[in-house]
């Protein structure tokens, strides 16, 4: 997306602007200063491959790959077992502040019900946000039902034995 500023300055620096697809503005006269749209299927490029405005889509390609998906249902090593009739809930990603890890970790310590938590991505030995919220799930009461796991590769693997994913992202492109 772009907002009129961003499309002036754009222009008037001579920068081309490259768009995500979305719908048709036809009250914004800027859409005529974006030189393409980007869109990953036909449906989200719908509106604007029948608009004025086709000649600048490019369809990218859907970004769901089930090979992809298919190549890491196996474990690269072992999970931490199960704790019976808990619910495991997961966040897979990165370890940085914008990913909002520290809103997840404050929720688990008002659940009212008994879950395990699986924190998976990154580094969880280094300093910083990782060190950060290693801290904040003592001060918390959280750490004996979560689990610190590195990156890792098998990601559908590890959603495999998810009973809920969470995605508590302060911003994100895509969440």
């Amino acid at each position: 997306g772009f907002g009129p500023s961003l499309a002036a300055a754009a222009r008037l620096t001579r920068i081309p602007l490259v768009a995500r697809a979305g719908p048709v503005v036809k009250s914004n006269p800027c859409m005529r200063w974006v030189e393409a749209y980007v869109a990953n299927c036909q449906p989200q490029a719908a509106e604007l491959l029948a608009s004025a405005a086709a000649d600048r889509v490019v369809v990218a390609g859907d970004l769901f790959r089930p090979d992809r998906i298919a190549s890491t249902m196996t474990l690269v090593r072992p999970l931490p077992a199960r704790r019976d009739g808990l619910p495991r809930i997961v966040f897979l990603g990165q370890i940085v502040e914008r990913k909002g890890i520290h809103v997840l970790i404050e929720a688990m310590a008002h659940l009212r019900g008994a879950a395990e938590l699986l924190l998976v991505g990154g580094d969880w030995s280094g300093p910083g946000y990782a060190a950060d919220l290693r801290a904040l799930a003592i001060e918390r009461g959280v750490a004996q039902v979560a689990t610190f796991e590195n990156h890792r590769g098998d990601v559908a693997a590890i959603l495999s034995t998810a009973d809920v994913l969470v995605l508590p992202s302060l911003s994100e492109a895509r969440p």
